[in-house]
C-alpha cells in the first residue's frame, strides 16, 4: 500500500467519518436537544461539503487534503478536530452515563441497607430492653416518622410486654419498587418469630412497604405500613 493511499484513508476518509460519528454520538448521549440537532446538522453538512470538494479536487488535480505536501497545517487541523470530537464523546458520555449509573447503584445499595435495618428493628422486640430496637429504627427515619413511630410503639407492644413475648425478625427480601433522585418506594418481606414462655415459637411473614426520602445526602424512612394498608405511589421523575 503506497504512502498516498494511507494518507487518503486516514485524512480524507476515516477522519471525517469518525468526526461525524462522534457528533451523532454526542446527540445520542444528550438525547437530542434542539440546539444540538441544529449543531449536528450544520456540522455534518459542512463535513459532507468538504468531502465533496476534496473529491472534486482529487479528480481535477490528482491531489487531496491527505496527499497535499504543501498543506500539513490543514491535516493537523483535521486530526485535532477528530481528536477533540472523540474526547468530547468520552467526557460527555462519562458525565451523562457512567456517573449517574454509579450514583444510581449507590442509591440502590443505600436504600436496601436502610430498609433492611429498619424492617429488622421494627419487627424485633425484647420485653427486657424494648427501647434498644426503637433507637436503632429511629436513627434511619425522618423527623415526622420518628415521632409517629415512637408515639405508637408503646401502644403497639403493650400486649407483647405484658405477656413476656419476644419477637425476632429475619429479612427475607427487599425489593425497590421505584427509585428517584430524592425519594423511593420499597417492599420488604420479613419473617417474624414470636417466642413466649412455655409455648412453641410461632412464625409469620410480614409484607411491609416503606417510602423513603433523601435528606442531606442520607436516605431516611418517611413512612412504614403493611402493603395491604398503603397505596404508596412510585415517585415521579
Amino acid at each position: 500500500m503506497s504512502r498516498n493511499t494511507v494518507r487518503v484513508i486516514i485524512f480524507d476518509l476515516l477522519a471525517p467519518l469518525v468526526t461525524m460519528l462522534a457528533i451523532v454520538e454526542l446527540g445520542v448521549i444528550l438525547r437530542w436537544p434542539t440546539w444540538w440537532v441544529v449543531v449536528c446538522t450544520a456540522s455534518c453538512l459542512l463535513i459532507a461539503q468538504g468531502l465533496a470538494v476534496n473529491a472534486y479536487l482529487a479528480r481535477r488535480d490528482s491531489v487531496t487534503v491527505g496527499t497535499d505536501d504543501d498543506g500539513p497545517a490543514l491535516r493537523t487541523g483535521i486530526v485535532a478536530l477528530t481528536t477533540i470530537s472523540v474526547l468530547a464523546v468520552a467526557v460527555v458520555g462519562y458525565r451523562h452515563w457512567t456517573v449517574p449509573d454509579r450514583e444510581g447503584n449507590a442509591d440502590r445499595a443505600a436504600v436496601t441497607d436502610v430498609v433492611a435495618t429498619v424492617a429488622g428493628a421494627v419487627v424485633n422486640f425484647a420485653p427486657g430492653s424494648p427501647d434498644s430496637y426503637v433507637r436503632k429504627a429511629t436513627e434511619h427515619m425522618t423527623e415526622g416518622q420518628r415521632q409517629s413511630f415512637t408515639r405508637d410503639f408503646d401502644r403497639a407492644t403493650a400486649e407483647l410486654k405484658a405477656k413476656g413475648i419476644s419477637q425476632q425478625g429475619e429479612i427475607i427480601s427487599v425489593g425497590i419498587e421505584a427509585l428517584g433522585p430524592e425519594d423511593a418506594v420499597t417492599a420488604t418481606l420479613v419473617r417474624r418469630t414470636s417466642v413466649a414462655a412455655k409455648a412453641q415459637p410461632e412464625e409469620s411473614v410480614l409484607a411491609l412497604r416503606m417510602t423513603l426520602a433523601k435528606r442531606d445526602g442520607r436516605w431516611l424512612v418517611d413512612n412504614i405500613a403493611p402493603i395491604d394498608r398503603i397505596g404508596a405511589q412510585p415517585p415521579r421523575g
